[in-house]
């Protein structure tokens, strides 16, 4: 192997392991809030996207090939990855921030594979600063709109859940998620939602009069 051969793999070893850096850093992040893909996901994708990268670059050296199929690839490999971490619960659907984050994750892996480490760098810092800020946007969001869990007790053969959320789209109220849960004579569903107070309490009056509803607390 010539010299210069020798210099190339040891930058490709460096975009390999910076890959696995900047992927372990935006994996962290994952992991900190218990998202279904965090440290260990995060940190193989964006390797394995920066090694792909690395090969289509080969090839188009050594073949005269187009180095973009590769590339091509990876991006829509990282779609139907991310698909299989969204999943829906009842009326929520929860994964999108992680689906969304592999793809990004990806893309630093590419960017680091074609040598551009500032951009690399750059949007793991994006990506974390955004983070932050749409967890205090959230936040700010909550107060206004009044988030609050609301529990209705029901009978056990009961089947009228679709009732219920109709009667919060009719008064304003957005349901973010359902937690259905049981005790020995009664079926509990806690809803977990957001609107204004006033909303709130009208939804409350149409689930109090609603036949065969216990108790709303």
């Amino acid at each position: 192997m010539s010299e210069w051969n020798y210099a190339f793999q040891l930058e490709y070893v460096a975009r390999v392991l910076g890959a696995l850096i900047l992927g372990g850093i935006v994996g962290m992040e994952r992991e900190y809030h218990e998202k279904p893909a965090g440290f260990r996901t995060h940190m193989l994708i964006c390797m394995g996207a920066a090694i792909f990268t690395i090969i289509s670059l080969m090839v188009g050296e050594r073949f005269n090939q187009d180095p973009g199929r590769i590339s091509a690839q990876i991006v829509s490999g990282m779609g139907f990855l991310g698909a299989g971490a969204i999943l829906r619960d009842g009326v929520k659907v929860t994964g999108l921030t992680t689906a969304a984050g592999i793809w990004l994750v990806a893309a630093i892996g590419m960017a680091v594979g074609y040598g551009h480490y500032v951009l690399a760098l750059s949007s793991v810092l994006l990506f974390l600063i955004a983070q932050v800020l749409l967890v205090w946007f959230e936040r700010l969001l909550d107060r206004i709109r009044h988030r609050a869990i609301i529990r209705v007790r029901c009978p056990l053969e009961w089947h009228y859940s679709d009732d219920i959320r109709k009667a919060f789209e009719e008064s304003g109220v957005r349901v973010v998620s359902v937690k259905p849960g049981k005790s020995a004579a009664s079926l509990m569903l806690e809803f977990t939602v957001t609107g204004s107070a006033s909303a709130l309490q009208q939804a409350t009056r149409l689930i109090i009069d609603m036949k065969g509803v216990e108790d709303v607390a």
